[in-house]
């Protein structure tokens, strides 16, 4: 089994703001027990780009602290987001790149990716050190800049990055309940290749992946040749 525990300091950060923006209800559910079931979706990063829907929205990559220090003094705004600044430079220090998209000065979309397990450990449930292999998460659409086709085109620009970068695989976990999520894999071309179960038990964690070759825990040995073979 591959069971975690969390850093003191993300479990504190993360109960604060769940506490503060939904309540002591949710606060329980997603601390302490939590169940969920993920799709797991692959994208070969050979599909077509697909056209900017909203004109105003500028695409920023940001692979460091120093530049959202600089998109900041340059006057963008990060209000929205479900992050804190210092959780996204966190982030960033390990290894994570941010695609932040702005309508105006204004953070409207953002998703995350990396290529290493620590990198992704903390926006994809499922992680693992795969070669040519890429791990797309952390993705949120601020609600009043939902259904204009702006996660389908961030998306679309990250696997063409991604194949720049000489990669030939990108991995997205995706809830089962997020329809519009799945949604948009599908227009992109991605195809599931299994599915993710999650349980949190109080400060405990526990992941599983089933793919057509059965029931495993989430380990780094699954990985060969860019596929995860035994899993």
């Amino acid at each position: 089994m591959n069971v975690e525990i969390p850093r003191i300091g993300e479990l504190l950060r993360a109960t604060k703001r769940i506490l503060h923006e939904e309540g002591f209800s949710s606060l329980f559910k997603q601390l302490f027990f939590t169940y969920r079931v993920y799709f797991l979706y692959e994208n070969t990063l050979n599909g077509s780009i697909i056209p900017r829907t909203a004109d105003n929205l500028t695409l920023k990559l940001l692979s460091n602290p120093e530049e959202l220090e600089e998109l900041l003094l340059e006057g963008f705004t990060f209000l929205s987001y479900h992050m804190s600044l210092h959780e996204c430079k966190q982030r960033l220090n390990r290894g994570a790149i941010l695609f932040a998209g702005f309508i105006g000065q204004e953070l409207a979309h953002g998703t995350w990716i990396a290529t290493s397990r620590e990198a992704c450990s903390d926006f994809h449930p499922f992680p693992m050190d795969c070669e040519h292999t890429a791990y797309v998460g952390g993705t949120m659409t601020i609600p009043k800049y939902r259904r204009q086709g702006i996660n389908v085109y961030v998306h679309s620009e990250i696997f063409r990055y991604l194949k720049e970068k000489g990669l030939s695989r990108a991995v997205i976990a995706i809830d089962k309940g997020n329809i519009a999520a799945q949604n948009s894999q599908n227009k992109l071309g991605s195809n599931i290749y299994g599915r993710g179960y999650f349980l949190r038990l109080l400060i405990l964690k526990l992941k599983l992946r089933s793919t057509n070759r059965g029931l495993s825990p989430v380990s780094r040995s699954h990985c060969k040749s860019g596929k995860e073979g035994s899993s």
